[in-house]
C-alpha cells in the first residue's frame, strides 16, 4: 500500500534518504496512474463508452496485461495496453461493439509483435489490414498472425512489407478466391526477386483482375492464350484451387511476349516471376499453411534476461499504477509535501554544516 511505501522508505533510509526514496518511488506511480488515466479517458473517447461498459473494456485490457504464450510470459503496462487496445479500435472500429473480440484481436497483435520483434503499432497494422481485407473474423486472428510470421520467416518480404502488399491485393484476393495463406505466399515469392511492397501488391492485383476476366480481354491477349493452350475457363473459375489456376497460366511460362500482351508491360515483372516460380509458390504455401510460427518465434523472444528485466520492470509499475490509481489529487499534495520536508532537511543540514 501507499502507507507501507512510506513506512518502508523511512525505516530503512533514515529521515532524509527515507523520504527521498519514498518521494521518487511515489513520482513513478503517480506518474504510471496518471498515463493510465489518460489512456483510459483516450479509449472512452475513442469509443463512446463510459460507465460499466468503458469498465468492461477496462477488465479486458487487465487481463491483458500478463499473457503467457506457450509457458514464457510477456507483461505489459496498463497504459500500453489500453493503447493497444485503441489502436486496434481505430483500425476495425466495427470490434468496439465486442469487448471479447476487441481483447482477441489485441491479444494476438501483442503476440505477432514479440514474435517480429517490430513495435505494436505496424503488428496492428499487419493484423487488422489481413481482417478488413479478407472480411474476417476476430476468432480467425491466430491463424493469421501465424501464416504472417511464417511468411516472413521463409521468404523475403517482412511483415511490413506483406502489409503494403495486401493493402493493395487483398480485396481482389479475397474475391478471386484466394487465402491469406496462398496470398502470402504469391507475396514472398515475388519478394524472392526483390518485387515487394505496395508494387508488388498492385502488380498481383492486376493480375488476378485480368484473370478473372480472361474472356473479355482484347483480340491479341485470346490470341496468345488460344496459341499456348490456356484454357480461358480455368483460369477466370474461381472455384478451382488457385493451385489449378497457377498451373494453367504457367503454361505461358518464359514467353515474354505473350506475357506482355496478356497483362500489360506494366505488369510483366510479376507475371513473370509467378508463371517462373510454381514451384517456390508450392513450398511457400506448404510452409505457411497450420503452423504456429508466431507463438513459437514469441516464446522464443521472450526467454532471456531482457525480456525478464523487462517484464519485472513492467509488473513493478503496474503494481504501483494500482495503488495510486484513483488517488493522484490526495496523492499529489502528499508528494508536494514530502519534498517539501527533503528540502527542508537538506537546508537544515547545510545551515549546522
Amino acid at each position: 500500500s501507499v502507507g507501507d511505501i512510506i513506512t518502508g522508505g523511512l525505516a530503512t533510509g533514515g529521515i532524509v534518504g527515507g523520504i527521498q526514496a519514498v518521494v521518487g518511488v511515489m513520482k513513478i506511480g503517480f506518474d504510471q496512474a496518471v498515463k493510465y488515466e489518460k489512456a483510459l479517458d483516450d479509449l472512452s473517447a475513442l469509443t463512446g463508452k463510459t460507465g460499466s461498459e468503458l469498465e468492461g473494456l477496462k477488465n479486458i485490457g487487465d487481463s491483458l496485461r500478463n499473457i503467457n504464450v506457450s509457458g514464457q510470459e510477456i507483461v505489459n503496462t496498463g497504459p500500453d495496453i489500453l493503447n493497444a487496445l485503441k489502436l486496434v479500435g481505430g483500425a476495425r472500429p466495427e470490434l468496439l461493439e465486442n469487448a471479447a473480440a476487441l481483447g482477441d484481436v489485441t491479444k494476438q497483435a501483442i503476440i505477432l509483435s514479440q514474435a517480429s520483434g517490430d513495435k505494436l503499432e505496424p503488428s496492428v497494422k499487419a493484423l487488422t489490414t489481413i481482417l478488413g481485407q479478407f472480411s474476417l473474423d476476430a476468432d480467425q486472428s491466430k491463424r493469421v498472425i501465424n501464416e504472417l510470421a511464417a511468411g516472413a520467416k521463409e521468404g523475403a518480404a517482412e511483415i511490413p512489407q506483406i502489409t503494403d502488399s495486401l493493402r493493395e491485393f487483398g480485396t481482389v484476393a479475397k474475391i478471386s478466391n484466394v487465402s491469406t495463406s496462398e496470398s502470402i505466399a504469391l507475396i514472398e515469392v515475388l519478394a524472392d526477386r526483390q518485387l515487394k511492397g505496395a508494387e508488388a501488391g498492385t502488380q498481383l492485383r492486376n493480375i488476378f483482375s485480368k484473370l478473372a476476366s480472361a474472356d473479355i480481354l482484347p483480340k491479341s491477349a485470346q490470341a496468345q492464350f488460344a496459341k499456348l493452350g490456356i484454357d480461358i475457363n480455368v483460369l477466370k473459375d474461381s472455384t478451382l484451387p488457385l493451385e489449378a489456376r497457377l498451373k494453367e497460366l504457367g503454361k505461358a511460362q518464359g514467353d515474354i511476349s505473350a506475357l506482355t500482351k496478356i497483362f500489360g508491360l506494366e505488369n510483366l515483372q510479376a507475371a513473370t516471376i509467378i508463371t517462373s516460380g510454381l514451384d517456390k509458390y508450392d513450398a511457400l504455401t506448404g510452409k505457411i499453411v497450420n503452423t504456429n510460427q508466431a507463438y513459437e518465434q514469441a516464446a522464443i523472444r521472450a526467454d532471456n534476461l531482457s525480456t525478464k528485466l523487462e517484464n519485472l520492470k513492467n509488473g513493478a509499475l503496474n503494481s504501483l499504477q494500482q495503488e495510486f490509481e484513483g488517488a493522484t489529487t490526495g496523492g499529489s499534495i502528499l508528494l508536494g509535501t514530502l519534498s517539501s520536508l527533503t528540502e527542508g532537511f537538506d537546508l537544515f543540514g547545510k545551515k549546522i554544516n
